[in-house]
């Protein structure tokens, strides 16, 4: 019954899909695949459809595709 607070970096939808993207400065970890997908998953209880999210990794100049688990 604790109350947590969720923000990824951004999320941009239209009528037809939504996209969540968190930003990353540092090096790559299997750990932040599970924050965006648990982002998904919060998105996907609130009613939205058509999901996609990606890492960016900012320094590496790198964006990362993760999927909907």
């Amino acid at each position: 019954g604790e109350l947590q607070t969720r923000r990824p970096d951004r999320v941009m939808m239209n009528d037809k899909q939504t996209i969540v993207v968190d930003f990353k400065f540092g090096q790559p970890s299997k750990k932040y695949a599970k924050q965006v997908q648990g982002y998904m998953h919060l998105l996907q209880q609130m009613g939205y459809s058509n999901l996609s999210g990606y890492l960016w990794y900012v320094d590496e100049q790198r964006i990362e595709p993760v999927s909907n688990k």
